[in-house]
Order: structure tokens, then C-alpha cells, then sequence
């Protein structure tokens, strides 16, 4: 079996019915063979508005939302209208990259922004212009292991992280003043079988692999990683791996660094405490939570108070309220939400007032006002059209369209 490539296939059987289960082996949009498959039918404050966004000057601050399109290409750029939250494709949009790109990343510096495009097997990298429009790096694309799936960057700005599907490692790179990608000495570093998704924790010292596993025959897990402040090289933490079921597809650590969140492709959130001091990840009690059907990507807010999983199968967004004690979760206030068909990433925008989803199948993307409780109200104008099978998505602020970007959230 040749496994996390073509990602993007769809396969019909019996009717045209995406994720639908159908004798013998099928693919999800992001091409995950031989899953089981499911019927068709059917990431104090949590109990107020989050009314964080300011009055500015319409001017002084702006916003932007990337998204990669994997069966067009392309990477798809809009501006955020900082009061409504609508979205508007940028001049030039959208933005050539390789083929099959899938994830995506921005440094903290909002200086460069890179794509992992898992069919030419390399990265692409841009600078990220005043205006939001993308150039390419010097020297773009920088190459992968084989079939890469995901990309972070370090809180500093200086190391980026690439899971390579089908080599079973993690290339490293060092970004240089250009924005240029250079491997970092030893890299690539083994992670496993079928690494996915990735996530650096807000200090640095840290980097989760959620790797796939064995289709059936082993179990998936989370793998972590201790970051060499100097170096960037990655040595396993101890114990190096953490249960998370079969199918782990997507990790995120809160902002607050106290929590990490595992979505598992089969069903489920698995929940973690995060020892600062080491790395190793504690289950949460009550893990893992229930989710919709096949969830494929995961968020926390930039207060680290609300979970958001999209839920590919279903269509749909289910929130949560994070305990501030224990990180156990809470399903929100009227969750789920609909979404557009296949939702794929999620991406909540600095200010922690919108909530954008990328929707695979249907060519869009999802926009939601984040409301009390976890609450999305949908955006006048949502879905936003974008390119062909729709994945990754991430989202920055500038203070001004003459100043450096920010792409971090404000001091809470």
C-alpha cells in the first residue's frame, strides 16, 4: 500500500458521497487509506463575550488570513475586515506554490510565511509584504522528506519544522535573516510511523509529532521533542512517546503553555498537561472528549480558553470550554456548528475574535464572530471562496501597514 500519498483523491462508490463508507478501502479528502469507514448519515472568561477587540483607527491595524489549496496548488490570501470580520481576496491572490500543499505556518515575526507541499515533496517559502501579498523566498523551495504534511516555526523565529508523512522523520531548518531555509545539523530526525500534524510549544522548548502509526496494525501516538536553543536539533523527551489512539492527525499546545490537544481521526480530543520542566505530556481525566465525525484539525484561542475541532465527516465545528485547572473539556454553548463540506484547518485570528475554517470539498472557507461561551456566530458573507481542496489555514495582524507584522496575539 502506498501510504499518505495521493491525498487528495476522492474515491466514488456506490454514490458520490464524501468520507460515505463503502465496501472495501476508501480516502478522506486528505488521503487516509485504509481507515475504517464510517456511514454518511448522521482550540472567568468561558461565560463571557470575549469583547478583547478594540476600537482602532481603521488603519492602524490589519489582518490576514492564508489558506493552501491542495488540488489548485496555490495559497489563497485575504484581508480581515478588523470590525465585521469579512474577508477580501488580495490583489495578486491566489499565490503559486508546489504541488499538493497542505500545511502551513507564519513566523512570529510575521516576516515570512511556509507551506509544506506534500506531492513535490519540498517547502515553500514567502515574504509576506506590507500589504499581505506573498513573494517568494530566495532560493523557494527548500527541499523535504518525502510526503511532507505540516510545518511550525519556533516562537523565536528561527527554527522551522517540517513532518515528512512518508519518511517517518522531521526535517529542521534554520531560518536565516532572508528567510532562506537551512537544515539544521543531524536533520531529518525520526518521529515514527506516518507523522501528521505538529506543533512548538509558546516557550520553545518543545515539539509534539502527531504520528499517524500503522493503519490498524499499530496504534498512533504523540512523539515528543526537547528543541536545542542553539541549534534547533531535536532530542526525544523522556518517555519520547504518548498514547493518543489509532489515528492522531493534528496537535496543538495552548498559548498558556499548560495544555496540549490531540485530535484523533477515528473520534475524539485527546487532552494532556504539559510538564514545563521536561516535555512528557499527563492525560487528562475524562480524555479523550467526543467530537464529531472524523475530526481533522484543532485550535486553541489565543486565551487558552476554548477548544475548536472541525469535524471533517459531519461537516461541522464542535467548541469547548477548557478548565483552567485541569484542561479537561467542556462542550460549548450550542456546539456544533455547521461548516462548509469536509472542513479541514482552523485557524482563530490574533485577536481572538474570529475563527476561520478552511472547507475541503466545498472550495471555501468558514467564517465565524467568536462570541461568549466558545459560541460561533457565522459571518455575513461566510463562506469565502477560495481554491480547489482547501487544508491549511493561518492567520496574522500588522499594527500598521508600515510597520513590521505581528503575528502573535497581545499581551492578555
Amino acid at each position: 500500500m502506498q501510504i499518505l500519498t495521493d491525498r487528495y483523491t476522492f474515491v466514488v462508490c456506490c454514490a458520490v458521497v464524501m468520507y460515505a463508507g463503502c465496501s472495501g478501502a476508501s480516502q478522506s479528502p486528505r488521503g487516509l487509506p485504509g481507515v475504517p469507514q464510517q456511514s454518511a448519515a448522521r482550540s472567568d472568561l468561558s461565560a463571557q463575550p470575549s469583547g478583547r477587540r478594540p476600537t482602532p483607527d481603521s488603519s492602524s491595524i490589519i489582518e490576514f488570513t492564508y489558506v493552501t489549496n491542495s488540488n489548485s496548488n496555490n495559497v489563497s490570501a485575504y484581508s480581515i475586515n478588523y470590525v465585521s470580520g469579512k474577508l477580501t481576496q488580495l490583489n495578486g491572490s491566489p499565490f503559486g506554490a508546489g504541488s499538493k500543499p497542505d500545511g502551513i505556518a507564519i513566523d512570529p515575526n510575521g516576516k515570512f510565511l511556509y507551506v509544506a507541499n506534500s506531492g513535490s515533496d519540498n517547502v515553500s517559502g514567502y515574504r509576506i509584504q506590507s500589504d499581505g501579498a506573498l513573494t517568494p523566498v530566495s532560493g523557494s523551495p527548500f527541499g523535504a522528506g518525502s510526503n511532507p504534511y505540516d510545518v511550525a516555526i519556533d516562537p523565536s523565529g528561527e527554527f522551522a519544522y517540517v513532518s515528512n508523512g512518508n519518511s517517518g522523520n522531521v526535517s529542521a531548518y534554520k531560518i536565516n535573516a532572508s528567510g532562506k531555509l537551512a537544515p539544521v545539523r543531524a536533520s531529518p530526525f525520526n518521529s515514527g510511523n506516518g507523522p501528521r500534524g505538529l506543533a512548538v510549544d509558546p516557550n520553545g522548548k518543545f515539539l509534539y509529532v502527531a504520528n499517524w502509526g500503522s493503519y490498524s496494525t499499530t496504534p498512533g501516538e504523540v512523539y515528543g521533542y526537547t528543541i536545542n536553543a542553539t541549534s534547533g536539533a531535536l532530542t526525544a523527551t523522556t518517555p519520547p512517546t504518548f498514547s493518543a489512539g489509532f489515528y492522531p492527525i493534528a496537535v496543538t499546545v495552548s498559548p498558556n503553555d499548560k495544555f496540549a490537544y490531540v485530535c484523533n481521526y477515528l473520534g475524539g480530543v485527546y487532552g494532556f498537561t504539559v510538564n514545563a520542566s521536561t516535555g512528557a505530556l499527563t492525560g487528562t481525566s475524562g480524555s479523550p472528549f467526543d467530537t464529531g465525525s472524523r475530526p481533522a484539525g484543532v485550535a486553541v484561542d489565543p486565551s487558552s480558553h476554548f477548544v475548536y475541532v472541525t469535524n471533517s465527516q459531519s461537516s461541522n465545528v464542535s467548541s469547548y470550554t477548557i478548565n483552567q485547572g485541569s484542561g479537561k473539556l467542556t462542550k460549548g454553548k450550542d456546539s456544533p456548528f455547521k461548516a462548509g463540506t469536509n472542513p479541514d484547518g482552523v485557524a482563530v485570528d490574533p485577536v481572538d475574535d474570529n475563527a476561520y475554517v478552511s472547507n475541503f470539498s466545498s472550495n471555501n472557507v468558514s467564517a465565524y464572530r467568536v462570541a461568549g461561551a466558545g459560541l460561533l456566530l457565522p459571518i455575513s458573507g461566510s463562506p469565502f471562496g477560495a481554491g480547489s481542496g482547501p487544508s491549511g489555514i493561518a492567520a496574522c495582524r500588522q499594527e500598521s501597514a508600515a510597520t513590521a507584522t505581528v503575528c502573535l496575539p497581545p499581551p492578555l
